[in-house]
């Protein structure tokens, strides 16, 4: 908001109108578009007033009944004068001509003309009929509000009835008198801890499954454009941060300078579709990791590594400045903590493979989280320490904070603290009781396979190390032609929708096999956690190495991942 302060009050529709004899086309298409705005603007304080409206039947407010009554009605006018202005706009009308007819409208000056589009008592049908919605509404909510309190007397009269007596109790001597019973207070849940001041901007309550609850919202409403599945929307850049040489932050925001249009959770990521002209090869989509917090429902960031053989990654980080808009599809990803799934947390991260864990630093942070947590940081220079001053800050102020930061580089003087690498004895030293804890895994494939390996040394259960592979996709090996030998039959995998097949060797996935004819088939990881290459198996049987992409209802559906999946035997897939 404080943007605005000091800047010239925005010009309004109609007396700008009115001060045109006539206009040009260039005139003529900005005062349209100024139109659809007021349009759009009144839309938005009708929602807002019938939003209050709503909350204050609830609490049975008259005061801000009044006003959420008077920004409906305002919402109304402004929505029908935009939507009036541009039909006469866009029939050819002079601008002029619009303004007084508008005016005339608003003052009764010609009721002979209003005649004939008023309803009854004078009124037009879109205000009778908005009203007549309204009255509905309200009547609704009123019902709804002494229905509650009904309910609500009810539940109080049968918990002031008295309790059955308890039966007499056996006969005492009466040597020595019975101390009076001791008081005791009923049981009641802990208060509620007192709102902060940003409360409207944490993590909403109910968890999204997949972060995408708004996206569904806006696909419903038309308002998303061109979406494949899963949706996707545009998204504006609001700023961009370099955090090291190669590396970029980078702010996204609502279009509309909203809330953002949709929720995730800590640790997720979400993918950044590249616009086709701007692409060099076929891959024209990559995810990312959101390094912010949920509680910042203002924005969200990205935090990318420039990568040389990354399409994506060096259109963000040549092309992509302050004002830029991508286009997005929903959050996914499984490998989050909020907090609810253990007492404690420890982190292992190497080099970009921080941004996850730092998501879910900011999180817990951000709602004083009393819980231990534990970052482990391998880099390789020092310049390449992604997020340093801020984590340095946040262990200072966050007692439960660990931050253990390692370089593996030989640079001297630029780094005074730890080197080498994250391996066995450091992770001893630093948590002793390692086995009992709950560890989140990110980085580089090899340091990955180096820290599993070790990490099951030290007695950590298998199922409480959840990690995920972090870097660009792995490259497509090249294909060895075997000759067929008469005695062996490759398996085949049939594509009902796109009615073609393909062979499918022992080494091929349902992915490649699809690519290798031609089938176009949604992918991100190639790992198989992010669930972007969900398919369903209509027939046949397949072996997936990883299938963290899947959730229990997935499995059920029989749907499986086609960068995963593999057969001995013919298959048949939809797609």
């Amino acid at each position: 908001m404080m943007e605005h302060v000091g800047a010239p009050p925005p010009r309004q529709l109609y007396p700008e109108m009115m001060r045109l004899e006539t206009a040009s086309a260039e005139e003529r298409t900005a005062l349209i578009a100024r139109a659809q705005e007021r349009r759009a603007e009144g839309a938005r304080r009708l929602a807002t007033g019938i939003e209050r409206l709503d909350q204050a039947l609830i609490v049975g407010d008259a005061v801000e009944l009044s006003e959420a009554l008077a920004e409906t009605r305002a919402g109304l006018d402004e929505l029908e004068s935009g939507l009036a202005a541009t039909k006469a706009l866009e029939r050819g009308d002079e601008p002029r001509a619009v303004a007084l007819a508008w005016f005339r409208d608003q003052l009764a000056i010609s009721p002979t003309t209003a005649s004939t589009h008023a309803g009854p008592f004078g009124l037009g049908w879109f205000h009778l009929a908005a009203m007549v919605l309204l009255t509905i509404f309200a009547l609704a909510m009123i019902a709804m509000y002494f229905h509650k309190m009904r309910r609500a007397a009810s539940l109080l009269a049968a918990l002031s009835q008295p309790a059955a007596p308890d039966p007499p109790a056996a006969p005492t001597t009466p040597s020595a008198p019975q101390p009076p019973p001791v008081p005791v207070a009923p049981r009641s849940e802990p208060p509620p801890a007192p709102p902060r001041a940003d409360a409207n901007m944490l993590a909403p309550r109910a968890k999204p499954r997949t972060g995408a609850s708004r996206f569904e919202t806006l696909r419903k409403t038309g308002t998303c454009g061109e979406c494949k599945n899963p949706c996707s929307v545009r998204i504006r850049v609001a700023r961009v941060f370099d955090e090291t040489p190669n590396v970029k932050t980078f702010r996204l925001t609502a279009l509309d300078g909203g809330p953002l249009p949709f929720e995730y959770l800590p640790g997720q990521y979400l993918n950044v579709i590249v616009p086709e002209e701007s692409a060099a090869a076929r891959t024209t989509k990559r995810s990312y990791t959101i390094a912010s917090s949920p509680t910042q429902s203002a924005y969200c960031e990205i935090t990318v590594k420039r990568e040389a053989q990354g399409v994506v990654s060096r259109y963000l980080h040549d092309s992509i400045h302050a004002g830029s808009e991508l286009r997005i599809s929903a959050p996914y990803g499984r490998f989050s903590f909020t907090g609810e799934e253990a007492p404690s947390i420890v982190m292992i991260g190497g080099g970009v493979g921080i941004t996850p864990l730092m998501s879910v630093i900011r999180y817990l942070t951000d709602l004083g989280w009393p819980g231990e947590i534990v970052l482990l940081a391998c880099f390789r220079q020092a310049t390449e320490f992604i997020f340093r001053d801020e984590l340095e800050r946040l262990a200072r102020q966050h007692s439960n904070l660990k931050v253990v930061a390692v370089s593996s580089g030989t640079e001297s003087g630029a780094w005074t603290g730890r080197r080498g690498r994250i391996d066995a004895a450091l992770v001893r030293e630093i948590v002793p009781d390692i086995a009992s804890r709950l560890v989140h895994l990110c980085g580089p494939t090899p340091m990955m396979d180096a820290t599993r390996a070790f990490l099951l040394e030290l007695g950590v259960p298998r199922e409480r190390i959840r990690f995920e592979a972090f870097g660009p996709p792995p490259p497509s090996l090249p294909r060895v032609e075997r000759a067929p030998t008469p005695v062996a039959v490759l398996p085949t995998v049939a594509f009902t929708r796109s009615q073609k097949s393909a062979p499918l060797p022992a080494d091929r996935t349902v992915l490649e096999a699809a690519e290798s004819i031609g089938v176009e088939i949604d992918w991100s990881c190639r790992s198989g956690t992010c669930g972007s290459c969900k398919v369903k198996l209509t027939s046949g049987e397949v072996s997936m190495e990883v299938d963290d992409g899947l959730d229990a209802e997935d499995r059920a559906a029989g749907l499986i991942l086609a960068c995963q999946a593999r057969a001995t035997a013919n298959i048949a897939v939809e797609a």
